[in-house]
């Protein structure tokens, strides 16, 4: 798609106004940038739900609610929570 623009006799609001709608024609639709690959740690996750790390062990051989190592720390993916607490299950694989 090409598109013309004229900078001339354009005030900076309205040149603005045009490259934000060519970016959006251009840029297929995602998630908002806060709400893609949000991890949570065990603590944030425990005391969201009051439950002990034990618990979260518990779950984690349960395939109840899996969690993602990096490097020595665990962290669990905010989508699964709040699928979890919404009455879903987690749907990936291990």
């Amino acid at each position: 798609m090409k598109t013309n623009l004229m900078i001339e006799s354009t005030s900076e609001d309205e040149l603005i106004g045009k490259l934000r709608a060519m970016l959006k024609d251009l840029i297929p639709s995602q998630k908002p940038c806060n709400e893609v690959n949000v991890l949570l740690t065990r603590q944030e996750v425990a005391d969201y739900f009051q439950v002990s790390f034990q618990t979260l062990h518990n779950w984690k051989r349960h395939k109840k609610l899996i969690p993602i190592n990096v490097g020595t720390r665990v962290y669990y993916r905010k989508s699964d929570i709040d699928d979890i607490a919404n009455g879903k299950g987690v749907s990936h694989e291990v």
